[in-house]
C-alpha cells in the first residue's frame, strides 16, 4: 500500500467518526433525553393501562388510557374525523373502589393465564382488549385474546365500565 492509500483511509475513517457523533448529538440524543412521558414513572402501588386493538388500528383510531394509583387518568382518544385528543383528570371514587376491589391478586393471575384460542374478535373486523395491570410491583398482562381474560368476567364488566366513563368524558 501506498502512503496516500493509507492517508486516505485514515481520512475516510476519521470523517466518519466526526459526521456518526454529529448524527448522535443531534439526531438521537435530543429526543432520548427529551422524553418524559407519562410511562416514565412507575407507581408500584397499582397501575392500569388499556388500549383497544383489532378494526380501529387500520384506521388509527384505537382509543387508550392509563390510571395511576392516585386515580388520576390520561385517555387518549383518537378519531379520525375530529383528531386525537388527550384527556386528563381523576375517576370518581367509586369507580376507583371498584377498581381496587376487583382487581385481587387471584383474578389478575387466572386472568393472565395464556390460553390457545382458535379465532379473536380483532381477526374478524372486530375489536379485542388490551391491559397491563402493574399491581405491587408485578406485571399482569390481561387480553382477550390469547388470555384467559373475558369482558364478561367481574374484572371485564368493571373494566366496562370503565371505557364508558371515558366515552361520556369524551
Amino acid at each position: 500500500m501506498k502512503k496516500q492509500d493509507i492517508l486516505s483511509i485514515l481520512i475516510t475513517f476519521v470523517v466518519g467518526m466526526v459526521a456518526g457523533a454529529y448524527l448522535f448529538f443531534t439526531g438521537f440524543a435530543p429526543q432520548f433525553l427529551a422524553h418524559n412521558g407519562a410511562t416514565d414513572t412507575t407507581y408500584s402501588e397499582f397501575t392500569l393501562t388499556g388500549e383497544t386493538y383489532g378494526s380501529c388500528s387500520r384506521t388509527g383510531s384505537c382509543p387508550s388510557f392509563q390510571i395511576l394509583s392516585d386515580g388520576s387518568f390520561s385517555y387518549l382518544s383518537s378519531t379520525i374525523f375530529t383528531g386525537t385528543a388527550t384527556i386528563e383528570g381523576n375517576l370518581p371514587g367509586t369507580l376507583l373502589n371498584e377498581l381496587r376491589l376487583k382487581f385481587t391478586l387471584t383474578a389478575l393471575e387466572n386472568g393472565s393465564r395464556s390460553v390457545k384460542v382458535a379465532s379473536c374478535a380483532s381477526y374478524v373486523d372486530g375489536l379485542d382488549y388490551r391491559y397491563e395491570v402493574i399491581l405491587e410491583g408485578v406485571v399482569y398482562d390481561l387480553d382477550t385474546c390469547g388470555k384467559n381474560f373475558s369482558v364478561n368476567s367481574e374484572l371485564g364488566v368493571t373494566l366496562d365500565k370503565l371505557w364508558n366513563y371515558f366515552a361520556t368524558e369524551e
